[in-house]
Parts: structure tokens; sequence; C-alpha cells
């Protein structure tokens, strides 16, 4: 994609049953510009399932969700679909904001309007072998919520925006020692962008400007089991992305594209003893064969490095240790966008290249895990935002940012259908841009952030559940800012509360009732300077589900 991001509120949730975010590089073998961590997402379980939700919250926010799994053969199928509509967000009370913001309840140009389809099957062979294949399509339209700090802000609207996905992954063993991992996957995308006079939405200038987005992967891994119980994997991935854009519907059309490889080995060694090692190195590649109307720039290579150790203590505990080194590479967006003329366009933005060192130690027990991570980061040549001063930024390399952090989890079933889980972490992160040295905050790092969940089930059926979250205060990109460029941004704290109760409907159904406040304290949380969270919202939903 030529953003290289995902706009969070346009990717649609279906079959998706969990998520799971992994920090840092645990492995080389998730390919390039993986520097910060991954996320895995992971469909439900096996057997035929039917399952309808429909949800309602303020802001006249509706929608309906509907899933059915079965079996056929060989194979295991999931369709699913979903249907969202959504007037507005809901505005924080009491909140300082200056311009572009009328109503003291809806945000606003928040609205969304969004539907989505899947389809997704599974095939199992009987040598263990899998074969996966997927298709997802979504259609939406969406308002962007203006900037509330300045009265020149940006003002836009998104009256189209499609994507598709289709994809096919094949994991198969070949022999005794040998196994094969391959998948392929095309990705089209398509976007109008609509720019406003002003905060009512009304007067348009100009056309409609478009983009058109084709990008394809291609994920090729072998592996073999050793003598002596290691084993060795290769890697060999590449991504070719293809942006054309028109920013005026009568003018010239730009053609963008970028390509990305990397090849990779890992060497693991687990003997017979409480101990594993893995030694990973490869190779991540960029070029830019297209820049629209841009200075063309040479492309750009990087070393991967990886050492990671584990050593199990007594029954249920485990230290590890791990060095690594990766970069990420510019996106397109990021090196020619001028993103409705808020951004000066960088094509000589290099890559970053981050260097962590971590240890931690973790272990589970019997209704209960704890663990705790260390880590120490310099990211050289790190992307950041500057203020030009005359209300743009443009994104540039720092000298290095250093980082240093701690990170604990902690959960722990109390018995009688209670739980409660933990996630907090320290951070302190500064900019050394050779003028002088932790002179500068590092953009968009708060000091800390965790989350806290304390769950109740009954044998009766009903669900108590409180989330509380928390980020620390932090330093955001600010184009009015004529210091520095950066704006602080207050730590904050918010709670979700939901209740809810499941009824048996006979041995093959059930029926959930819930209902919950988003925000309960109304906390105003900003996400960056001028663009504020959504504050109390009272959210209601049923779910039925047959098996």
């Amino acid at each position: 994609h030529w953003s290289d991001r995902a706009d969070r509120p346009l990717v649609p949730p279906d079959g998706v049953a969990t998520l799971r975010a992994v920090r840092g590089d645990s492995t080389l073998l998730t390919g390039p510009n993986g520097v910060a961590g991954s996320l895995e997402l992971r469909p439900g379980g096996a057997g035929p399932r039917t399952r309808l939700s429909f949800q309602a919250a303020q802001g006249s926010d509706f929608g309906l969700r509907a899933a059915h799994r079965s079996d056929r053969d060989d194979w295991n199928w999931l369709a699913a679909a979903s249907l969202r509509d959504r007037d507005h967000s809901v505005l924080p009370e009491g909140i300082d904001t200056p311009f572009n913001q009328s109503d003291p309840d809806a945000r606003t140009n928040t609205d969304l309007r969004q539907a989505s389809a899947l389809l997704r099957g599974v095939r199992h062979f009987d040598d263990g072998g899998r074969l996966s294949v997927l298709m997802l399509a979504s259609d939406a339209e969406r308002g962007v919520a203006p900037e509330t700090h300045v009265a020149d802000a940006r003002f836009w609207r998104l009256p189209m925006v499609r994507r598709g996905l289709a994809g096919l992954r094949l994991e198969r063993p070949m022999g005794e020692r040998w196994e094969l991992d391959f998948a392929l996957a095309v990705d089209a995308g398509a976007q109008d962008i609509q720019a406003y006079a002003d905060a009512a939405y009304v007067s348009c200038d100009g056309d409609p400007g478009e983009g058109r987005d084709l990008t394809g992967h291609a994920r090729l891994q072998v592996g073999r089991q050793l003598r002596g119980l290691s084993r060795v994997d290769l890697l060999a991935q590449a991504r070719l992305t293809r942006h054309r854009e028109r920013l005026e519907a009568n003018g010239p059309q730009l053609d963008y594209s970028q390509r990305l490889a990397s090849v990779a080995a890992e060497w693991s060694i687990v003997p017979d003893a409480p101990w594993t090692l893995r030694l990973g190195l490869g190779i991540d590649a960029s070029a830019t064969p297209s820049t629209g109307d841009k200075p063309a720039r040479d492309g750009d290579t990087a070393p991967a490095l990886l050492a990671r150790y584990t050593h199990d203590v007594g029954l249920s505990g485990q230290a590890h240790m791990a060095v690594s080194q990766r970069s990420r590479f510019p996106a397109l967006r990021e090196s020619f966008s001028g993103a409705l003329g808020r951004f000066v366009a960088n094509p000589d933005l290099s890559p970053e290249r981050q260097t962590l060192a971590e240890a931690g130690y973790a272990a589970r027990g019997a209704g209960w895990e704890a663990g705790v991570t260390v880590f120490a980061a310099r990211l050289d040549d790190g992307i950041e935002k500057t203020s030009l001063g005359d209300g743009r930024f443009m994104r540039v390399n720092r000298g290095r940012i250093m980082t240093g952090g701690l990170e604990l989890v902690a959960s722990r079933r109390l018995g009688r259908g209670l739980s409660v889980g933990l996630h907090h972490s320290l951070l302190d992160a500064r900019v050394d841009d050779g003028v002088g040295t932790d002179e500068r905050p590092a953009e968009d790092r708060p000091s800390h952030q965790g989350s806290l969940l304390g769950e109740w089930r009954s044998p009766q059926g009903w669900h108590v559940s409180m989330v509380g979250k928390w980020v620390g205060e932090r330093s955001s990109a600010d184009s009015s800012d004529a210091v520095d460029g950066l704006a602080a941004l207050k730590a904050a704290t918010w709670w979700d509360v939901w209740v809810g109760r499941s009824f048996d409907r006979g041995t093959d159904a059930s029926l959930e009732l819930r209902v919950g406040v988003r925000n309960v304290a109304d906390a105003a949380v900003w996400e960056q300077v001028g663009l504020i969270g959504a504050g109390r919202t009272f959210v209601a939903s049923v779910n039925w589900t047959h098996w």
C-alpha cells in the first residue's frame, strides 16, 4: 500500500477472533519493515457455527455483523459480512476546541459508512499440510475530523474508499525433514479525496482527487530439520506497490512505485537441554522505480541481524536475551505526498535503522502468568515530522533517537469467576540531532502507557468487565509552534465498563445481551495536537450464536 499503514476505522473486523501484538524483533522471518513489531490476526476455531451481531451506540452509530463457519469435505469455510453506519463520534464535555468545532456534542465530520465481506477457506491434508485461501472486499466513505487548534486546518472527506484483497498460503512438509511455506497475495485499493473550503463542508475546493493502489506480495520460506535437534529456515519475500493519483479531476496522472524485498536465514538450536539459541542474518532492500513528478532516487539496502537466547528457569519460568538490527524504509507516501498542502515532499528521505537489545523473564502457573522485559534501542536516521514555520511539515531524518524502556505483564484467575490482567510500559525516548545530547523529546512516544482488565463471569451467565487504559505525557508535532514544532499532550486515563448476560437457547444456540459505556469518565484523550478521541459513549449489543 502507498501509505504502508492501516486506516483503523476502515479495517473491517470480519473473521478475526484474536489479535496478538509482538513487540520488537523476535524473528527475521516476518519480512522487511518490522522494526516496531508485528500483529498476528487469528481466526476462530474449526467446526460449524453461525453468529449474528447487532450493535447500537451514541452518535447514531449502528452495526450489523454476520458470520458462518462450516465444514465441507476436507475444507473449513468461513463467510462473514458487516455493515456500519455512524453519524458522528461523541465529543467530550468541557474541552478547549477554539476552531472548527461548532457542535458541543458531535465531533465535526466524523461520519462513517462501510460494507465489507470476507470468504476464507482452509483445507487440511493427510500429511499435515494446509492450504488457506482468503478474499476480502470493503466499500466505505468517511469524514476526517479537522484540527481544532488552528483555523487553517485541512477540511476533507473520503467520499469513496474501496479495498479488495485475495491471497493463498500453502504449508506442507516435503519428506521427513523439509517444510515449505508459500504465500501469494494481491491487494487493490481505490480512494477519492474531496477538499472543502471550511468546516461547514459545503463548498468544495474543486473536484475530488483520486488515488489507485495495486500491491502484490510473494513469500517463500523453506525449513529443514537438521541433525542434533537444530533447524534452518530460509526466507525470500518481495512486495511491489504501484500508486497512481490525480490531485485534480483534469490534472496530470502521477505514477509512483516501490519494490521491497528481503532474504534471510535463521538457524535455531533446540538441544536436549533447557536452552535454545536462534541466529539470523539477512538483507532488506528497497527501490522506487517511479517517483511521479519528484526527482528519482537510488535504491537502498540494509543488513538484518538477530541473536536470541532463551533459558528455562525452574518448572514454569523462562529468561531471554536478544540483540537485533533491522531497518525500515520510508513508504511512498512519506517521501512523495503533499497531503493536501500540509506537507512538503522529501524524496531524499533515508531508511531508519534500529539496533535493539532486550532481556526479560516470564513465568506461568495454574491460573496466573507474569513477565518483565527491559529494552534499549538506538534508531539511526529516525524519521520524524519537522515544522517549516509556515503551517506545513516535512518528514526528515533525525540524527538518532535513543529509547529505553520497561514492560510488565501479569494476569491472574482469582476464583469464583474473577480474573484480572495488567500490561504496563515505561518509556524514555530522546532525540540527539547532533547539536547536543538528549535535548529534544522524541515525537509521539508517551512516557508510559498500559491497560488493566477486571472480569467476572457467573455460572448463571452474567458477565461484568472493566477495562482501564492510560497514556502518559508525550510530544506531538505542531505546525503552529514556532519554538521547536512540538506541543505537549497531557496524560490521560479512561475506562470502559460492560455488563452482559448469556442465555442458552437449548443445546445448540445461545443469546447474549450486553450494555456498556466507553470512556465512562468522559476523559479528554488527545490522539495528536488538535485531534480529540471520542468522549463518553453508551453502547448496547445483541449477539446470537448457533453451532
